[in-house]
């Protein structure tokens, strides 16, 4: 493997473990927790959409559809994009 490409994926996880310990200092309850103390905007609640998408379902669940059913499974990407 190339020294880069290690960097990278050593500073990414870095990233999110470090976002990931300092937002869990910030939830003082299960309630805030659950529905952010019913703080979060409309752009927050897009990109935990979003982020569901692109990283569960767009990624090997597009892949395991197109395999099963072919061209028509590309269609819920391009739709999820929207």
């Amino acid at each position: 493997m190339q020294t880069g490409m290690i960097f990278g994926v050593v500073m990414v996880i870095t990233i999110i473990a470090v976002t990931a310990f300092v937002s869990g200092l910030r939830v003082r309850s299960t309630r805030e927790f659950t529905v952010a103390g019913h703080r979060a905007g409309w752009p927050i609640v897009s990109g935990i959409i979003v982020g569901a998408l692109v990283g569960g379902s767009s990624t090997v669940g597009t892949a395991q559809a197109a395999f099963v059913y072919g061209l028509p499974a590309w269609w819920y990407t391009l739709v999820a994009g929207f």
